[in-house]
């Protein structure tokens, strides 16, 4: 709930300033009053916070519903890691980060060498999660897509069946063209999604490691949540388009 929360109220208060900047120009260019900007403003701060509010639980439902799903992908995940990977390498990709993050500072002062341990133990454990969560994105997706060719493809024979001839080769010189950009759509927005999830994962890493320097333990949680909030933030439209 705080995730998609703290998500919702992100995007609508970049969205917000953007909004307002926009006003503001035209204000300067002598297109709209003050009074008018300002009415403007307050009519837009009013219909989209009642719509954000709307959407925020249909958002919450989907989130748990997928966070089940990661997490039972995860799980299968790590079997198969066990079966493939040595001891060291399967216990990096499943290390607690949060044990991590008490341990490393009593065992350096140098702020340095802190920042890249946890950094490295943040990056690897994490890889599962990222993957189960890029997974499900991925399906979804693709689900979409196939729904939405499927009913198309559905309309288009329904139609040709009752044209001539000559329309009937139109429609599905129609339905190829549209069928191409279909899957250069969804080739797009696979690759939004895998360079959401990597940067995520940057950032989550990072962040943890900066929240170590000044909590360690449960900075190091924080600060992984805020940089991969971040990206996720970046990234909402299309994450939530995928879904």
């Amino acid at each position: 709930i705080a995730v998609q929360g703290s998500n919702m109220l992100s995007s609508y208060l970049l969205e917000q300033i953007e909004q307002e900047q926009a006003r503001e120009e035209l204000v300067k260019k002598g297109e709209l009053t003050e009074a008018e900007c300002d009415r403007l403003n307050e009519e837009w701060e009013e219909r989209e916070w009642k719509k954000q509010m709307d959407e925020l639980p249909k958002k919450i439902y989907h989130y748990f519903v997928k966070y089940h799903v990661i997490i039972l992908l995860m799980r299968l995940y790590e079997e198969i890691a066990s079966r493939r990977y040595d001891d060291v390498t399967l216990d990096r990709l499943t290390m607690d980060y949060f044990k991590a993050g008490l341990r490393v500072p009593t065992q350096t002062n140098d702020r340095g060498l802190v920042i890249r341990e946890v950094y490295d133990i943040c990056f690897w454990s994490n890889i599962i999660a990222y993957l189960a969560d890029y997974s499900v994105h991925q399906v979804l997706l693709g689900y979409t897509y196939w729904v939405y060719y499927q009913k198309r493809r559905q309309r288009l024979k329904d139609g040709r069946s009752e044209t001539p001839a000559v329309e009937s080769a139109t429609t599905a010189e129609e339905e190829e063209q549209e069928g191409g950009a279909m899957v250069l759509s969804f080739c797009i927005k696979s690759s939004r999604i895998i360079v959401s999830r990597a940067l995520g994962l940057l950032a989550a890493a990072y962040g943890g490691a900066l929240g170590t320097l000044y909590w360690p333990g449960w900075g190091t949680i924080i600060g992984l949540q805020m940089g991969d909030g971040m990206v996720y933030t970046a990234f909402d439209t299309f994450l939530d388009g995928s879904s």
